[in-house]
Parts: C-alpha cells; structure tokens; sequence
C-alpha cells in the first residue's frame, strides 16, 4: 500500500482518500441475494469478496431509501430503507462487513428536496397559514405555486432544462429545516442507535450541490450558510466524516466546494468528457484545470462514468483498445480512482432523453453470469417497457464468467491497474507532469513522488505512432504495464508505464 504520509513526513488527515479506489454500486442492480430478482444488501455482502479481490477499498452506495423512483433519490422517508434492499438491520449488517474489510463506505443523499407527497408539502399546501409552510418556498406572486427541482442536463450537446414540479424544494435557510438536515447526516452514521459505528456509514455524497440552488436567486450563499455549517456539525459528531460532492454544474471543476464549504471532495466531470473525447489537446486542457481546482491539496474523485451517463464503452464505440486506455488513465492520473459498478467489465448502455426511465440503460444488472437467470442476477427491470432497449442479453463476452479466466480480458487488465496503482507512492500522491510526446495522438505525463517517478504514455490512436528519438514521452525504464519502454514505435492503442531508472526499490513488472 501507498505510505500514508505527507512531503515532509508527516501523517496526513485522516480525511485524505488518496490511496482509496471506489467503486459506485447501483444496489438495485448490483447483486440479488434472496432471489427476488432485486439487488439488495444480502446480495452486496456476498460481492463483496469480488471487490476486495479485484482491489476496491471504499464504496459509494446510491441511495438506499424508500422511494417511487427505481434510483431511490427523492424518498418520503430519509430514516428508513427501501424493504426490497432490507432493514435497516441489514444495512448495518452491510457495514459491519465492509468495515471487517477495512474498507470504508459512503451514502448517496439528495437533501434538499421532499417529494410533493410528503405530509409536511400537503399540509402546507393545505393551509397558508400552515407553521410548515415555512419549510418550503412559495412565490410571493402565487401563494399556490412553489420553486422546485430544475435540472440542467445535457443532451447531445445541447443543454435541456427539467422542471420537476412534484419535488418541492425545502428553504434550507429554515431552522426546523436545517435541524432535520442535521438529524439526517447523524442518523447513518449510526442508523441502529446501538452506539456501534461499525454498523454505519464512513460519509456522504452529496448529490446536486449548489451555491445558488437550481439557480432562482432565492437560496443563495448555500455552501457557506448552509453546507459549511451542516458539514462542521457532522464532524463534531464523527471528525472523520468524509463528504464527497457532485456540483450540478458540469462544466464546473468544482473548487468552491471545497474551499467554501469544507467538502473533501468533488468529481472530476470535466475531464470525464475530455477522456471519452479520446482527444489529447482537451485531455491535456482538463488535466490542467482540475489540477488548478484542486490546488487546496485536495483530489477530485476520477470518474469514466456514473449512472446519470452512458456507459464509457459504448461512448468510445466498443473498441477494446480504446477501453483499455480509459482504465488506464482513469487509474493513473491524479485524484481518486472511481469505478462504476461494471465498469471494469466494459459492461454497455447508453441514456436517451432527460427522463428516469431511460436511464435504465447504464445501470443494468452487473453481468455476474452469461444467464439472467443465473443465482445473484439483478435483472429487475426485465419486465420493463424499456427492457428491449438493454443489452444485457447479448453473448459478447461482457460478463465476469467470460473474463474471470481469461488473462487478456478487460477484468484482468482493471486488477493489474489497480494493483500498480495501490503499489504507487507516485500514482497515489505524485505530482503530475505533462509531457511533450511529439505525435498528436499520444498523451503522456510523469508522476513523481519523493524518489519515485513513474511515466505513463497512452497512445489515444487507432494507427501505429512513431515516437521521436528523444522524446521525454520515451524514457527507458521498467516497463510496469503495456509495451517495453524504450522502443520508438508505438501500436494502436498502447500504453506504457515505465518505472523510471533510480526511482525507488525495484518493484516487479506487472504485465
């Protein structure tokens, strides 16, 4: 494991994830366990031996509460958990066992908003003069119209505007508000009230995360009157609460999160973009910016996909090379790998128009098996109008019975990564430099930590590249993973990662 320690030798904070590899788990789809055909925690316990073999250490559990939605965010109820995942009991049991691991686990929450079903929202809907009207914003102009979710989502290029009327947005700036937020980020850290935190959560992420919300002008300042306080709270509660945020401007690398609102971390989104354009000028550009964002000391957390997009395969065409890159450099520049269950199966799907049942797509059931009716397979959509829409049917290999025993395979390619990745004082904590690799296909930066330094080169092209003599995109060195280093020629869709000579002990090559 990389040596948790800062350049002088110090210990870091506990807070700091630089040596974590997280991995998203969509629980409907990830695993069933008692045969109803619904991923669940029993399901999750028994996968995860599966992850810690193939090097995760920390999860990242999309919301777990009862809800009308098949992505569980906007619940009636934040205290209690969806019953075809389990008890709350079973939860607990969940972290109990993630934590035995000595892995770590967060929960996915979408706070500020209470579905227009809610008990609070009708009686305020009720009676004007409702104490709990307060609790919500209605327009001065309308007393029987209110501000709500408004998503800004792209789509082909181009930026749609979602109102969701039916999801009233709660005034965060209220103080029976802000005493239900805080009871809510208490709660899972013990959601048994048993005094035993191994049967609760690590931290948050925080779902659609804004200064201004859904940019009305009226709740405003949020990451300082809002979060900062909440945040702070937590951490009197538990120091080591870890809080990583999606800010719901895409475009935005997110630094006023951190530095406004305390949060430990944010997703790289940008350059998820860049990565699956394959183009090197806009890699390097969004390198460059979330370095900038970053400079706190903080890492963004390093995604390929979620499951608000289409999967990473799909977007670059199903090319094994190009798949292979993506893992890559997902697993080797700087910030925090994050995987997205299936991912490192290439499993596919792609998203159409803003609505939720069109994302079904990119989060089909992890492909345990080639049969879906196989022990564990969680195809609960299967009787869905969207089900001929999916791929999961399809023989192409995609699934862990496929790659598990084969050695060239995708999955096999992903445990190699993140071995080397885990081994890395450099990949965990090192800085990044870019590289002139003298071909506008190829893309290649140095991570140096104290007396470490490994070089990574990625050729983003379909056609062999030819490399210059003396390009520093061409050290000699242990080849680590991919091609030797040293040669001129590069194939298709190579990688090289090169120990470079004098860094640190010798370490054995893994590929």
């Amino acid at each position: 494991m990389c040596p948790a320690a800062d350049g002088d030798g110090a210990t870091v904070a506990t807070r700091d994830w630089s040596e974590q590899i997280c991995y998203q788990v969509f629980v409907r789809s990830f695993r069933d366990g008692n045969g109803d055909g619904v991923g669940d925690f029993p399901g999750l316990i028994e996968g995860l031996d599966y992850l810690q073999a193939l090097g995760v250490t920390s999860l990242w559990l999309n919301p777990i509460f009862p809800s009308p939605t098949h992505h569980n965010y906007f619940p009636g109820d934040f205290f209690e958990t969806d019953p075809e995942y389990g008890s709350r009991a079973e939860f607990a049991a969940l972290c109990r066992a993630v934590h035995d691991r000595g892995m770590k686990i967060l929960l996915d929450s979408e706070t500020q908003y209470l579905p227009a079903a809610h008990e609070w929202f009708q009686a305020a809907l009720a009676d004007r003069n409702s104490p709990l009207r307060r609790r919500f914003l209605f327009r001065e102009d309308d007393p029987d119209d209110w501000l709500h979710l408004c998503l800004h989502m792209p789509v082909d290029g181009r930026v749609v505007e979602v109102g969701l009327r039916e999801l009233p947005i709660l005034n965060l700036h209220d103080p029976d508000v802000a005493e239900f937020q805080r009871r809510f980020y208490r709660f899972w850290l013990d959601p048994l009230g048993d005094g035993d935190r191994r049967g609760g959560v690590d931290g948050y992420r925080l779902d659609h995360v804004m200064d201004d919300l859904d940019g009305y002008g009226v709740l405003t300042g949020l990451l300082r009157d809002f979060w900062r306080p909440l945040i702070d709270h937590v951490r009197r509660v538990d120091p080591e609460a870890f809080f990583l945020a999606e800010q719901a401007d895409w475009q935005d690398e997110g630094r006023a999160l951190l530095t406004e609102a305390g949060i430990d971390g944010v997703f790289a989104i940008p350059l998820m973009f860049a990565l699956r354009s394959l183009d090197r000028g806009r890699i390097e550009a969004a390198i460059r910016r979330a370095r900038a964002a970053t400079a706190t000391g903080r890492s963004p957390f390093l995604i390929l996909e979620n499951h608000d997009v289409t999967r990473f395969a799909t977007a670059v065409g199903e090319r094994p090379g190009a798949e292979r890159i993506g893992a890559a450099l997902n697993l080797t520049l700087p910030g925090i790998p994050t995987l997205y269950y299936g991912q490192e199966l290439g499993m596919t799907g792609r998203i159409g128009e803003p609505d939720h049942d069109v994302h079904i797509p990119a989060r089909e059931a992890f492909r345990w098996r080639r049969d879906i009716d196989a022990p564990g397979m969680a195809v609960w959509y299967r009787d869905h109008r969207f089900w001929q829409r999916t791929g999961i049917t399809r023989p192409d290999g995609r699934t862990l019975e496929d790659q598990r025993g084969d050695p060239a395979s995708l999955w096999h390619w992903y445990r190699r990564l993140i071995a080397l990745r885990r081994a890395s004082p450099a990949l965990c904590h090192g800085d990044c430099t870019l590289l002139e690799s003298g071909h506008p296909d190829v893309l290649a930066f140095r991570r140096r930590y104290r007396d470490e330094a490994v070089t990574v080169v990625a050729h983003l092209g379909g056609t062999a590249a030819r490399l210059p003599r003396h390009s520093p995109a061409n050290p000699a060195g242990d080849p680590l993973v991919g091609e030797a280093g040293g040669g001129h020629e590069l194939e298709p869709w190579a990688v090289r990662i090169v120990l470079e000579p004098g860094s640190g002990a010798a370490r054995t090559a893994t590929a």
